[in-house]
């Protein structure tokens, strides 16, 4: 038998399975985010690099929060933000 599902619950399956999977949990210091849009191109970047997910960004302590399915580096994290004018200086957890 095939179970069917809604595409409401098939979202809601999918971020069950995401959750799971995105188990470890890293904080960083990123250098040069000041503003809302600052932190919008850091999401956006860290998120290309899938499966992540942020989950926090502070402005005032210039750190973000993100899962991810294993540790990344500050090396590997620089490399994603290659591009930008942000840098991770430094790991909390």
């Amino acid at each position: 038998e095939t179970m069917r599902y809604s595409p409401a619950g098939i979202s809601k399956k999918f971020s069950q399975i995401v959750s799971e999977v995105l188990t470890q949990i890293q904080t960083v210091s990123i250098d040069g985010m000041k503003c809302t849009g600052c932190a919008t191109t850091v999401r956006n970047t860290l998120e290309t690099n899938k499966p992540l997910s942020v989950e926090k960004i502070d402005l005032k302590k210039g750190i973000v929060t993100f899962k991810t399915d294993s540790r990344l580096s500050l090396t590997l994290i620089n490399q994603l933000l290659k591009d930008t004018k942000y840098t991770a200086t430094k790991e909390f957890n």
